[in-house]
């Protein structure tokens, strides 16, 4: 269950990383990101990814977790790339979608518990 809720953050984290990006907030938006917005989606982005760092590392063990993560972000960055390629336009919900079901997954995890 950590996985899955660690690819999904990691994915918002992608995507919202990516957005933060001159190009790709053109495609979203139709015009570059201001300061502040592009400071907000670099502060997302990075929280994201350290989210979902800490939920499979405390799942899994540090050492195991680590490399679990790393393993995750390779399928989750290639997602949000193929996403951006494809439907660039659909990718903000796309990224707010996954963080929100990655939160979620993580709270029925821990009510499980």
């Amino acid at each position: 269950m950590a996985a899955g809720t660690t690819f999904l953050l990691a994915l918002a984290g992608a995507l919202f990383l990516a957005l933060a990006l001159h190009r790709h907030a053109q495609a979203q938006w139709g015009r570059a990101p201001v300061t502040h917005q592009r400071a907000s989606l670099r502060l997302a982005g990075t929280a994201s990814l350290l989210l979902s760092a800490l939920i499979i590392m405390a799942d899994a063990g540090w050492s195991f977790g680590l490399m679990l993560w790393l393993g995750l972000l390779t399928p989750a960055f290639g997602l949000a790339a193929l996403w951006l390629s494809i439907r660039p336009k659909a990718a903000a919900g796309l990224a707010i979608s996954a963080f929100l079901a990655g939160l979620t997954s993580h709270a029925v995890m821990l009510s499980l518990v």
